[in-house]
């Protein structure tokens, strides 16, 4: 269970997540930047990962996946002929695509300016001012949708909201945006 929600601004992409991990009847949150559900690859893109978390993993592990075109942006048309092929790869490569061919995580992928949510099934958005992945997502639209609050008030109430409505999210709260590719913690 989680949320990642991603907020378009000013020619940046602003993204946050919980930090609450489930396996079973367990539930624990880790501060540790190799579980944090935002990777930030060296190239600058951000992926966004809900799901198994044996996914996450094995995408983490596949920096080479997550690269821009040769023009260095992030197209519709590069991220399904390329981001996505080689994802159904490496998932089908450790047959964890299920019987229908979905696979075991959603993205929100960002870069520089653009973010695209890719859900299980590979239906691909491009989102263009707000949207979220996860369980908590439903929760959080309320406050992405908010332009009269400032980015970081529109992430933290739509975190905040997710958490308290969701079981499977919960704070401390990782933030982060395209242009500093800085990690910021929340303590909640």
């Amino acid at each position: 269970m989680s949320v990642i929600v991603a907020v378009c601004k000013d020619d940046n992409v602003y993204m946050g997540c919980d930090t609450q991990t489930s396996f079973g009847m367990e539930m624990y949150n880790s501060l540790q930047e190799a579980t944090y559900k935002i990777k930030k690859f060296p190239n600058g893109m951000l992926v966004g990962i809900c799901g198994l978390v044996a996914g996450h993993q094995l995408l983490c592990s596949h920096p080479e996946i997550f690269v821009p075109d040769e023009n260095d942006e992030l197209t519709k048309y590069h991220l399904i002929n390329v981001i996505v092929d080689k994802v159904t790869d490496v998932f089908r490569e450790f047959n964890m695509l299920d019987e229908y061919g979905k696979m075991p995580v959603s993205l929100l992928i960002a870069y520089k300016n653009k973010v695209y949510y890719v859900e299980r099934d590979f239906c691909i958005i491009h989102i263009t001012s707000w949207g979220a992945s996860g369980s908590g997502r439903n929760y959080a639209f309320p406050y992405l949708a908010d332009n009269s609050l400032d980015v970081r008030e529109r992430i933290l109430g739509g975190l905040r909201a997710s958490g308290g409505m969701c079981e499977g999210v919960s704070g401390p709260f990782i933030l982060i945006d395209t242009d500093k590719l800085e990690y910021e913690v929340v303590e909640e």
